[in-house]
Parts: structure tokens; sequence; C-alpha cells
């Protein structure tokens, strides 16, 4: 689509996409997060 750019690797960077069904908040961050 662009063949002008650099081709990237397309797990380089994850999107920080806060997931917590798969990723649990830890016990520290808990406290910290609204949704408990």
């Amino acid at each position: 689509m662009f063949p002008f750019l650099p081709p990237r690797p397309m797990r380089a960077r994850p999107p920080r996409i806060p997931n917590p069904i798969n990723h649990p908040v830890p016990k520290r961050l808990a406290s910290q997060s609204p949704l408990n």
C-alpha cells in the first residue's frame, strides 16, 4: 500500500490497549485503577 515506506514488522510495537480480560491488573495497580 505504501511502497515508498520501509517494511515494518507487524508485531514490532504491540498496541498498548489495556485488556483486563487477557491481562489482569496487578494488585499494586489495582488500588490505583478506577475499575476495581
